[in-house]
């Protein structure tokens, strides 16, 4: 598998599900789709980080593009900045809700169950 040229270059090193899927160094284990384009994944990335970012492609051809970017992407990428600045500011996350708990989160991953017959007890995800 190819490694990232540095930190912040993407490079491209799989297709899932016929979506261009780039490593980029600095996510550490996490995702982000960006339908229609492309799945961004961390070094440390599995085969469940990538269902679930499936999820949210899915949830894209349900809703459309603005939709999406407006509806889902935009609360699920503000919570994440929340989270961050709580954990500068208090080096704990207490306040904001966890991200794996919100709405959206939890309809990419129960469309991607559907989408892959995966069972309603287990996490396509982590």
């Amino acid at each position: 598998m190819k490694k990232p040229l540095s930190r912040f270059i993407p490079v491209k090193i799989l297709e899932f599900e016929e979506i261009p899927v780039f490593q980029v160094g600095w996510m550490n284990g996490h995702g982000a789709a960006l339908p229609p384009w492309c799945i961004l994944v961390g070094d440390d990335f599995n085969h469940n980080l990538l269902r679930h970012e499936f999820g949210h492609f899915l949830q894209y051809r349900k809703t459309g593009f603005w939709k999406f970017y407006f509806n889902i992407g935009a609360p699920s990428l503000l919570n994440l900045i929340g989270l961050g600045i709580e954990k500068l500011i208090f080096k704990t996350n207490r306040f904001i809700k966890a991200h794996e708990e919100l709405r959206v989160e939890k309809e990419a991953n129960n469309l991607s169950r559907t989408y892959f017959g995966i069972k309603e007890n287990q996490r396509p995800w982590k």
